[in-house]
Parts: structure tokens; C-alpha cells; sequence
């Protein structure tokens, strides 16, 4: 051998780059060599996309699949990371993925995700029980221990009679979950009506000579009729002689009716 090439670096990065040398012997002869070179420093790109996006509070309502996509201009992609779903419910919960190029080079990316599938929880409570004769306030109680309250709906006051009406109230936490609380409220004010009727009838000078049989009636348009004053009988003479029943209903209304009997036997 009369010459053999000195060893070569190659720094640069690239694909198939040549390099190629000759020898020759004492006699003349020569021999080449050639061959190719890739060489890759660079690490891959490795975004990652999470579907479907955070809401303006930074919370996931719905389970979130994190993509990754890979890409490398040299060497070309090795690993790339499958999609992942998170389907749990959890504060800062991290999703990390890497991409690993031909060349052996790896890039890491991770994503932090709140997750909140779980709705809040409500419960409506009215002043009071049953039907009540008074304005009834439905007093709402909320909470949520997964991304916290955004809204407990403020309390409600039923002024309107009426039976069996519906209040609704709706929490939301930061995640977008809602939950609804219905509460059935019956409200009547209204007293019931009472008459008396008496038997028999006085004279011409309302008078009675004989015992005297008072019978109330009762009615309410509203809650009902919860009581209602029993039969009485007036037996003893006697002039302005007070006789009174009374009504109440299921709401609490009371009601009274009186009639004056006067009684010569």
C-alpha cells in the first residue's frame, strides 16, 4: 500500500450523504470505497390534541382523548404514542406521551386535564310542610366536591295559591354539570266557608217554641275541608241565645259561623 486515507468525520446531519475514498499499492493499483451516511440529532415533534376542549373554567364534563402525532424530517418516526382517554374524574390529572425517531432521538410531551363527569348536587327545602296559609320560601342546598359550585340557584317565595305546584332549582359546577331539585309547594290562604242552618224555622217574630236544631255546612275550594262544627241542639227558653260552629281547612284556615235563637215554650 503506498496510501490509505486518513479516517473522515462527518458531523452534519443529513440522509444518505456519500463519502467515498481510493488506496493504491506499489504496483499501481487502486481500489475505491464508497459509502452513505445518515445522521439525525434532531428530536421528533410530538404535539399533542385533546378533544373535546376545556370549557372557559379549564374542567372537562365529558371523557377527553389526548392524540399525539409524530413527525421527524430526517430519520422518520420510530414510536409515536397511541391516543389516550381519560375517563376518570380528577383535578390535574397528566397524560404524557414520547416519540422516538430512527436515529434513537426522543422528544416527551405532556397535557394536564380536570376532569368532572359527576353533576352537583341539590336539594330543595320548603318553610313548612304540607298546605300552608303563608307565603312558602324554598331554601335550595348545593354542593359538589369534583370542580365545585358555579351556581345554587337563589332562594325562591311561592305567593300564589294554588295545590301541588312544582318550584325547580338548577345547580351548575365549573365542569358545565347540571343537576335539578324539584320541590311540590301547596299554598291557600283562602278561608273555608261555614253556614248554619237551623230547624225549624223561627215565626214571623223569630221566634221558636219548640227545641231548636242547628246544622253547620262546610266547604273550600282550596286545600279542603279538615273540620267542620258538629250538629248542635238549643233545648232552653231564652232570648239572643248565641249558637257557633267553626270550619278549618287542611291549610289551617279557620272559618266561624253564629246564629241567635230565641226560644218561648
Amino acid at each position: 500500500v503506498v496510501d490509505c486515507p486518513a479516517p473522515r468525520t462527518i458531523a452534519a446531519e443529513g440522509k444518505d450523504q456519500p463519502v467515498s475514498a481510493e488506496v493504491h499499492d506499489k504496483a499501481g493499483n487502486s481500489g475505491s470505497a464508497s459509502i452513505l451516511v445518515s445522521i439525525d440529532r434532531s428530536k421528533p415533534a410530538i404535539p399533542a390534541a385533546v378533544d373535546p376542549s376545556a370549557n372557559a373554567d379549564g374542567w372537562h364534563n365529558a371523557p377527553v382523548t389526548v392524540t399525539f402525532t409524530c413527525s421527524d424530517a430526517l430519520a422518520g418516526i420510530a414510536t409515536c404514542p397511541s391516543p389516550v382517554t381519560i375517563t376518570t374524574d380528577g383535578l390535574a390529572q397528566a397524560v404524557s406521551g414520547t416519540a422516538i425517531d430512527n436515529a434513537g432521538n426522543s422528544q416527551s410531551t405532556s397535557v394536564t386535564l380536570n376532569v368532572d363527569l359527576t353533576p352537583p348536587s341539590i336539594v330543595g327545602i320548603p318553610t313548612g310542610s304540607g298546605v300552608s296559609n303563608s307565603d312558602v320560601t324554598v331554601h335550595f342546598q348545593c354542593s359538589d366536591t369534583g370542580s365545585g359550585l358555579a351556581v345554587c340557584p337563589p332562594d325562591q317565595v311561592i305567593t300564589t295559591e294554588g295545590l301541588n305546584q312544582t318550584i325547580t332549582g338548577t345547580a351548575r359546577d365549573k365542569a358545565g354539570n347540571t343537576a335539578v331539585a324539584t320541590v311540590v309547594v301547596s299554598l291557600d290562604r283562602t278561608k273555608p266557608g261555614i253556614a248554619a242552618a237551623v230547624a225549624p224555622a223561627a215565626n214571623a217574630n223569630r221566634w221558636h217554641r219548640t227545641d231548636v236544631d242547628i246544622t253547620f255546612t262546610c266547604s273550600d275550594t282550596g286545600s279542603g275541608v279538615a273540620q267542620c262544627a258538629s250538629p248542635a241542639k238549643v233545648t232552653t227558653e231564652g232570648t239572643g241565645q248565641s249558637v257557633s260552629g267553626e270550619a278549618r281547612d287542611n291549610a289551617g284556615n279557620v272559618a266561624s259561623a253564629t246564629t241567635t235563637i230565641n226560644i218561648d215554650k
